[in-house]
């Protein structure tokens, strides 16, 4: 077992609180953190929400479920405009060792810039070059 802090959190889910931008906290989970990657984190990172029971999973724009599962929808099922959910921060620098924007991030409704389909896939597999 690996002592705290740790400084990397590839193929692992980083369970925290979630402050909305209206001050709610709801535990959630991170999932393909970047430790050392704001950019990336920024683009790719994954988010879950526990409200009510059961579990939110948000979806970004080039999701084919986005509709059903994106910034919206989330809002909409937490019963609250998308201004007051976003954006949300998150606080893992208590067990996580990174880039301070990262360690104490936020997730924005839409990452920006927005990025063509091959350049999310040259993000994911290491070849993006940011212009």
């Amino acid at each position: 077992m690996k002592a705290l802090p740790v400084t990397n959190l590839s193929n692992r889910l980083a369970s925290t609180a979630l402050r909305l931008r209206n001050g709610q906290v709801l535990p959630g989970l991170l999932a393909g953190v970047d430790l050392q990657d704001a950019f990336r984190n920024q683009q790719l990172l994954g988010l879950s929400i526990w409200h009510e029971d059961r579990w939110f999973h948000l979806v970004r724009s080039y999701d084919h479920e986005f509709a059903k599962m994106g910034p919206a929808a989330l809002a909409a099922r937490l019963g609250l405009p998308v201004e007051q959910v976003f954006p949300i921060v998150y606080d893992i620098s208590g067990w996580a060792k990174g880039l301070p924007d990262v360690v104490r991030g936020e997730v924005t409704p839409e990452p920006e810039p927005r990025l063509s389909e091959a350049e999310k896939m040259d993000l994911i597999f290491g070849r993006y070059k940011k212009k």
